[in-house]
């Protein structure tokens, strides 16, 4: 990967943390590096979010040194967080005001949605 690709994905990754840390998830979670590498993979390339489980995980897994079942435990307990914490955010992140927690994966798509107009937002 170029310096320039390396510089660009780590700003993705900035963006994404510093809207999981206003979702109220810390960095104290393995899910949180890993759900912020999801919202940069995401936004990549979009068709990974069709293949969450053998397109998402495995990469994150193998950046982070550990199993795809642990990176979709990890991701599903940050997602829980931060439905627990339904921050005013979460809502405008989400486009909506859903009953139930949404699915990791929509999840992931929402976030990588919001990040990516971030800079319009002034965040």
């Amino acid at each position: 990967m170029s310096a320039l690709l390396e510089l660009e994905r780590e700003e993705e990754c900035r963006k994404a943390r510093n809207i999981l840390r206003l979702l109220g998830l810390s960095a104290n979670y393995q899910g949180f590096y890993q759900l912020s590498d999801a919202v940069v993979l995401a936004q990549e390339d979009p068709e990974r979010l069709l293949w969450v489980t053998k397109c998402i995980y495995p990469d994150i897994a193998k950046r982070r040194r550990t199993t795809p079942a642990a990176v979709e435990r990890n991701l599903r307990t940050a997602v829980r967080i931060i439905w627990e914490n339904h921050t005013s955010l979460l809502w405008e992140v989400l486009g909506e005001r859903p009953e139930r927690r949404p699915p990791t994966a929509r999840f992931i798509a929402c976030l990588a949605a919001y990040a990516a107009g971030e800079d319009q937002r002034g965040l």
